[in-house]
């Protein structure tokens, strides 16, 4: 293998974390819950230095749409990439199978880190006020909201992908995810038009 690592750690990093990391602002705005990111698909090639650039931060933030906080995003991308640089050749998909060891990871830690009986279905989203400002806030408590099986189709599909592909990498059927696509698409609707509502009713 040719490609050299990217510069810098793979270990958590600050300039990953930017303003774009909220990508629901026009949803918020529109109500209008379409994909936004066109995923690297099966047989396009390119070296893992350019992928790496390319999907790190888009990849912290389909982990947080998963029910993560930002550090617990970022840990569980960066370990996900370590372990896909000495296999890069052999991967066929990078942009499903990236998401997947990455989601893998965070729900691996989560179960050891809190009690099997005791894990929420709903997690906690930590509030950064200063990092997502109250926009972005008000979205991942939305999405905090979803059931699980909701959350995880919501991800996908705002990554870009089809429910053909959503099936296929969470293992359920296509009528599942068209079910929790609609039901999770309504809720966050609801509920960010809601508490836009909310917002503007109060006094200034």
């Amino acid at each position: 293998m040719t490609d050299e690592p990217p510069s810098g750690s793979f270990r958590r990093s600050t300039h990953l974390l930017s303003s774009s990391d909220v990508d629901f602002a026009g949803a918020h705005n529109t109500m209008d819950l379409q994909p936004n990111h066109n995923p690297t698909r099966p047989g396009v090639r390119i070296s893992f230095d350019q992928f790496y650039r390319q999907e790190m931060a888009v990849l912290v933030r389909f982990v947080r749409r998963y029910g993560a906080d930002v550090h617990a995003a970022a840990d569980a991308a960066h370990d996900a990439f370590a372990e896909a640089y000495p296999q890069w050749g052999t991967i066929e998909n990078p942009g499903a199978w990236i998401r997947l060891v990455a989601c893998r990871i965070y729900y691996r830690r989560r179960l050891r880190e809190t009690p099997v009986e005791e894990v929420p279905d709903r997690p906690v989203i930590y509030e950064d006020i200063v990092e997502l400002g109250e926009q972005g806030r008000r979205v991942f408590e939305a999405l905090a909201m979803l059931p699980e099986r909701q959350r995880q189709v919501m991800a996908w599909h705002l990554d870009g992908y089809t429910n053909v592909e959503i099936a296929k990498h969470l293992g359920i059927t296509g009528m599942a995810v068209r079910q929790n696509l609609f039901r999770g698409r309504q809720t966050l609707k609801q509920w960010l038009t809601a508490s836009q509502g909310n917002v503007e009713g109060e006094p200034r």
